[in-house]
């Protein structure tokens, strides 16, 4: 059998590159396109597709057409076509309607039955629908976040405060950490930040962990982002920060005592199952840009109680103040968490997905 994957994001190319090492390792031929590229008219990728058995994709949250596109090039040569979810209802992004009911399978990031449902009512077939287990990518993220809190890796940070001091020093164990995960829009991110350094005493520490892609993409808009982040640097100036470069997002998660999140982050699944303190924010902002990359207003993690939600400032100092303690609100957390967050004991994603494609290619020639 020979699998071709796509997918533009990266977080769903991701899971692809651990399925295709799976299906090699069982024996299978695996091609995996690109990321971040426009594979319009590449007539290298159309003769890739049209060599497969199948075709498994991702939906990127804005760039939804580029996956499209690669599916419709399935389609047209009568290959099928599966879509894979790295976070509960991927499936559901606005631009996939037109083609919601030529998909031959979903496999779903969640069994939740609200989730199947809402497959259903955007236009995919029930009978398409399956749950193989928790995406190959949160087994990454759990562990990698598992294995920096059992190392202690925060024992060996540092922290600066600029309006203070330019040398950096150790972070202290007493000191509060928050963590707080950036999102692709560097404005949605100085406004965190501000209100972080308005609630925040000087026993708490911020590490803030950049998205990869908070960065402009044209020429127009330098000198835009240039002026956003040096705003940031200004906000910061006066706040204990945690120097977190090398670190990625499930190392931030790992070192912080309690998290913040603005966006639909998948380190916040992997926090949710190791039983972090998580907060998510959202304000109307928040919500529309959310509603615009998922055609959702709400993140599923806060939605099943994997995080507290607030929506103002001081709904945000009261989270703080009151996760920062072992009291009643972080109780109720961790008994959502337990509830909705379990860890798997078989966490073999991979091999199911191949076996399920197997199967479904063997359907297909009958």
């Amino acid at each position: 059998m020979k699998i071709c994957l796509a997918s533009y994001d990266i977080g769903p190319h991701l899971n692809l590159g651990l399925i295709a090492k799976r299906a090699f390792d069982l024996g299978h031929e695996a091609v995996v396109l690109p990321a971040e590229k426009d594979l319009t008219d590449n007539w290298k990728v159309a003769k890739e597709i049209q060599g497969s058995d199948i075709l498994v994709t991702g939906l990127a949250s804005f760039e939804t057409e580029a996956d499209l596109t690669v599916a419709s090039c399935a389609l047209a040569n009568n290959v099928p076509w599966v879509v894979l979810e790295d976070v509960p209802e991927a499936c559901l992004r606005p631009k996939a309607r037109i083609l919601a009911d030529k998909a031959s399978a979903v496999i779903l990031a969640h069994p939740a039955e609200q989730f199947r449902q809402h497959a259903v009512e955007f236009g995919y077939r029930p009978e398409i629908l399956t749950y193989l287990g928790p995406p190959p990518q949160w087994r990454a993220d759990y562990e990698t976040t598992k294995a920096a809190m059992d190392a202690n890796l925060r024992g060996s940070l540092q922290m600066i405060r600029q309006s203070y001091s330019f040398q950096p020093v150790t972070l202290p164990q007493s000191m509060t950490v928050l963590g707080y995960i950036g999102v692709k829009n560097p404005i949605t991110n100085n406004n965190i930040l501000k209100m972080l350094g308005a609630v925040l005493g000087n026993k708490f520490a911020i590490a803030f962990g950049k998205h990869p892609r908070e960065r402009t993409e044209r020429p127009e808009d330098e000198q835009r982002f240039a002026e956003l982040f040096a705003e940031r640097d200004e906000i910061v100036r006066d706040t204990y920060c945690v120097i977190t470069d090398g670190l990625n997002g499930a190392k931030v998660v790992a070192i912080s005592d309690i998290m913040l999140y603005s966006g639909s982050s998948t380190n916040g699944i992997s926090g949710a199952m190791l039983g972090r303190r998580q907060i998510y924010y959202e304000d109307e902002a928040v919500k529309a840009r959310i509603r615009k990359q998922t055609g959702q207003d709400h993140w599923f993690v806060a939605e099943l109680g994997g995080a507290v939600k607030v929506s103002s400032i001081l709904e945000l100092a009261d989270a703080i103040k009151y996760l920062s303690v072992s009291g009643e609100l972080s109780a109720l957390l961790n008994r959502n968490q337990q509830q909705n967050f379990p860890a798997p004991q078989d966490w073999d994603t991979e091999t199911k997905i191949v076996r399920f494609l197997e199967n479904l290619v063997q359907q297909f020639r009958i």
